[in-house]
């Protein structure tokens, strides 16, 4: 009875500790997964965080490269306007130096000349001479010309107004071309070299009209109003199509006086219709 007992007894611890075992390995296994389980979290969360830097930095680094292109594209643009400044500039300096030229030193050469043979006393009757005399009066006449119209430009002693009329005034007179000029509000004199850049545009837009709108009349408006010169430069010629600008059609130096427009802090903009004529706004701050 008791080896009975005994062995009921042996079985049961038997029992107990598989049980324990059981547990125990239970509770490793269960450890085990939950420290594979924050393992794998902990390297999703690296991995995402990882992704969300490497992503930051490429987005900065693109932001920083299209910063660089935009002050490398601001300073092509400002060399570009300071090239023009300087083209326009020396074109101005040269028209100026011709312009002496043919008047202090050719000009007065030739009415030296001309004095001299006004001085001749010869028969009046000698037709060689007469020939001579008036193709020296006419050689004197374009010479003249040809220095006025050289130092045509916006004067000290002048202003843009005036200068723009006169040009209007010329051209008008040749019959080709119809120019008005109507002007609003226009108060004291600007500084010298805005006025002779202005003139210089509009000069170049009515050479437009002339060479390539064929127009036959063009209106030129000036309205000032307190800090801002505006400028309207309509004309009836054929007009072109605003979808091709881009295209740099040859000749139209658009391009040019916008990026001069653009130089002095102004506004630009072009109205054309084909078959309907060309009108160029511009307004600039003064």
């Amino acid at each position: 009875m008791e080896s009975s007992i005994l062995a009921v007894e042996n079985e049961t611890d038997k029992l107990r500790l598989e049980s324990f075992r059981i547990d125990s390995k239970r509770r490793y296994i269960r450890n085990w997964l939950i420290a594979v389980s924050a393992t794998l979290i902990l390297g999703v969360c690296i991995a995402v965080l990882l992704q969300k830097n490497t992503a930051k930095k490429r987005q900065l680094a693109e932001q920083e490269a299209i910063l660089k292109q935009q002050r490398l594209d601001n300073l092509l643009k400002e060399q570009e306007l300071i090239s023009i400044d300087a083209m326009i500039s020396g074109q101005e300096k040269e028209r100026q130096k011709v312009a002496n030229e043919l008047h202090d030193d050719l000009g007065s050469l030739m009415a030296t000349i001309k004095l001299h043979f006004d001085n001749v006393k010869v028969g009046t009757k000698d037709s060689a001479l007469q020939n001579a005399q008036k193709l020296l009066e006419e050689a004197y006449q374009k010479i003249r010309g040809m220095a006025h119209s050289k130092n045509s430009g916006v004067m000290s002693d002048q202003g843009l107004l005036s200068a723009i009329k006169k040009m209007a005034q010329t051209i008008s007179e040749t019959n080709a071309l119809e120019v008005t000029v109507e002007d609003f509000g226009l108060g004291e004199r600007m500084e010298n070299s805005l006025e002779l850049s202005i003139f210089r545009m509009v000069q170049e837009l009515v050479a437009n009209a002339i060479k390539h709108a064929e127009a036959s009349k063009v209106n030129i408006q000036l309205t000032q109003h307190e800090d801002n010169l505006n400028i309207i430069v309509e004309d009836n010629g054929k007009g072109f199509d605003l979808s091709n600008r881009d295209k740099k059609k040859p000749g139209m130096g658009l391009t040019n006086i916008e990026k001069r427009v653009e130089h002095l802090e102004g506004n630009f903009t072009v109205d054309s219709v084909l078959g309907k004529g060309t009108s160029i706004l511009i307004d600039i701050p003064v």
